[in-house]
């Protein structure tokens, strides 16, 4: 996966960023398998709009890391 930098002293960032609209629509299986798979593939952006949902993409992206 290709990092960028925002700053040369910076953190890197993964090209791609994975999103987490409508997450609340999908089970919570699904949504772990898209962080995993996003992380495996070295995805290690999130994209957490506020207007996604029911704004509860934080808790569950949250939840979830928290169980790793």
């Amino acid at each position: 996966m290709q990092r960028l930098l925002i700053h040369p002293e910076g953190p890197q960032f993964s090209r791609i960023i994975s999103g987490a609209w409508r997450w609340h629509t999908v089970s919570q299986d699904t949504v772990e398998k898209l962080i995993h798979t996003s992380l495996d593939e070295g995805i290690t952006t999130f994209d957490h709009a506020d207007i996604y949902g029911d704004h509860s993409n934080e808790e569950i992206f949250g939840a979830m890391l928290k169980k790793d």
